[in-house]
């Protein structure tokens, strides 16, 4: 009896072991499947693409496993943005050349690099939130802000002039706040790479939309880069700056941009 017993569990558990593969193989085929469409789905147009045919890919990826770069990034940055300053020395009105300090960021933190710095990324916010805080103004606003300024205090004369005499908006005030600080790093900046000399800076971005896709490859496709380019301001005295990193960043030992 034993042995007997022993013998029908064993066809018993055949059986179940059968049905085991059976099921393992289906869904190694079902999981093989699926990662082969969502391959061909993600690659566009290509020949694999076509035999399989368009209407069994998408009734199978729609609308449940259906993938774009959009998952990863809903809202990528579509431009690239040149954050520069210029500088004059007392007795001459001769500026000095544009600086780009966005280009040497990326000289230094980024480029040849196989784990790239972060640190850009505190200038490149200041100056993402300077341009949307200048975006607020107004047209008349905007065009004051190219005013030049000798008075040290320049910024509470742009205020009052963008607040048209009353209290300033949240608006004038952000901006206000994003243009000190934008004049501080470039005033920073400046005197690193041309000397403490300088008496009046100068600062403009360029926003550069990148190609579309299906132009990226076209020589004459252009797009077209929008600028702020503020009036001179005096040189902002920054507290508590550590000008050796400064120095080592942005000096005239640091490279050209």
């Amino acid at each position: 009896m034993p042995l007997t017993h022993r013998a029908a569990g064993g066809q018993h558990s055949g059986r179940r072991r059968w049905y085991v593969r059976l099921v393992a193989a289906l869904l190694a085929a079902a999981l093989a499947w699926h990662m082969l469409a969502g391959f061909i789905w993600s690659s566009g147009s290509s020949p694999i693409r076509n035999v399989v045919g368009a209407t069994t890919l998408n009734s199978y990826m729609l609308p449940m496993f259906g993938q774009s770069w959009s998952v990863f990034a809903p809202n990528p940055i579509r431009s690239n943005t040149s954050f520069d300053v210029r500088a004059t020395k007392p007795g001459t009105d001769e500026p000095t050349q544009w600086y780009s300090i966005s280009g040497r960021d990326v000289d230094m933190a980024i480029k040849h690099h196989l784990l790239p710095s972060r640190l850009y990324l505190t200038n490149f916010q200041l100056m993402s939130h300077y341009r949307s805080a200048f975006d607020k103004l107004n047209d008349d606003g905007q065009a004051a802000v190219g005013t030049s300024y000798k008075n040290p205090s320049w910024s509470s004369a742009l205020r009052n002039r963008l607040a048209g005499g009353s209290e300033a908006s949240p608006d004038v005030a952000t901006f206000i706040s994003n243009a000190r600080a934008v004049n501080a790093l470039a005033s920073a900046v400046a005197e690193a790479r041309w000397g403490e000399h300088i008496d009046r800076v100068q600062i403009r971005t360029i926003n550069t939309p990148v190609p579309p896709y299906d132009d990226r490859l076209d020589d004459d496709y252009h797009a077209q880069s929008t600028y702020i380019m503020t009036g001179w301001r005096p040189v902002s005295d920054v507290k508590n700056v550590d000008s050796t990193t400064i120095n080592r960043m942005y000096g005239a030992k640091a490279g050209n941009r």
